[in-house]
């Protein structure tokens, strides 16, 4: 994938379609019943993680100077992992309060909610070209 962003040069679409995939394969989480079905939600939820990640990254990593791009790539490791642990544990409650749809729908709607502030800022800071 990095060597796909290198070539395109482009950040953004890849970041947004990351993150939306991984939000619909959260989503369609809840509506799965079958093992075939749920490996290809998973395959989609990584693929995406996979896609949207990567981006985010080389992103991160040409909008930092040389010598704060170790911290930057750390902080966003650090968030990212970070947001794995209270995501889980916060759906865990919200599965056990309110059942897995409105759990994994909430799940999805935090995510999109975040892409949709990230995209602003991105945009505001013109990491992205138009």
């Amino acid at each position: 994938m990095g060597r796909v962003l290198d070539r395109i040069g482009v950040r953004l679409p890849f970041i947004l379609a990351g993150m939306l995939g991984f939000a619909l394969a959260t989503i369609l989480l809840v509506t799965t019943h079958r093992w075939d079905l749920l490996a290809l939600t998973w395959t989609l939820a990584g693929l995406s993680q996979g896609v949207g990640l990567v981006a985010v990254g080389a992103a991160l990593g040409e909008a930092t100077t040389p010598s704060n791009r170790g911290l930057a790539m750390g902080g966003f490791g650090t968030a990212i992992y970070s947001g794995f642990g209270l995501g889980a544990s916060g759906l865990g409650k919200l599965i056990s309060l309110f059942g897995y749809g409105v759990a994994f729908t909430s799940a999805a709607g935090v995510s999109i909610a975040g892409e949709a502030v990230c995209y602003v800022i991105m945009r505001a800071s013109k990491l992205e070209p138009s």
